[in-house]
């Protein structure tokens, strides 16, 4: 018995102990308001209904707080160059089509982008919430 305590303390004690069970809780809890949360290599991932992208949600340690991070600018760069593509294609090749098809593509995901912003709203408000209950707990 003594043995098992000096486990668990040893456990608790450790900071990526500590991080974990936060991130299975906040999982739960977002499980709890409906969202699709899942727990991939160390991240919690949120898939937000309907055309949107996969969001994460990740603890920084230096501000003990969670952030949600959409990767939007690596979207918005993928999607301009590959806009910018179909427009040379357009330009200069014969294939109208298949570069009509590429721009409706990257044009899509700008709407991707958009909209993924406009339904992580209410997400990042919980998790202002969260971060605010965890402050408060320091």
């Amino acid at each position: 018995m003594p043995f098992i305590r000096y486990l668990v303390s040893k456990a608790l004690n450790s900071r990526r102990a500590i991080t974990s069970l936060c991130r299975l809780v906040l999982n739960q809890h977002l499980l709890g308001l409906g969202y699709d949360a899942e727990l991939k290599q160390g991240k919690l991932t949120v898939k937000l209904p309907g055309f949107s992208h996969r969001i994460t949600i990740e603890y920084d340690i230096a501000h003990a707080r969670y952030d949600v991070n959409t990767h939007d600018f690596g979207h918005v760069i993928s999607y301009t160059l590959l806009f910018i593509l179909a427009l040379n294609g357009l330009i200069t090749s014969s294939m109208g089509f298949l570069s009509v098809f590429t721009m409706g593509g990257s044009l899509a995901g700008y709407v991707t982008v958009i909209l993924t912003e406009l339904k992580v709203k209410h997400l990042r408000q919980v998790i202002q919430a969260v971060n605010d209950t965890h402050k408060a707990t320091i």
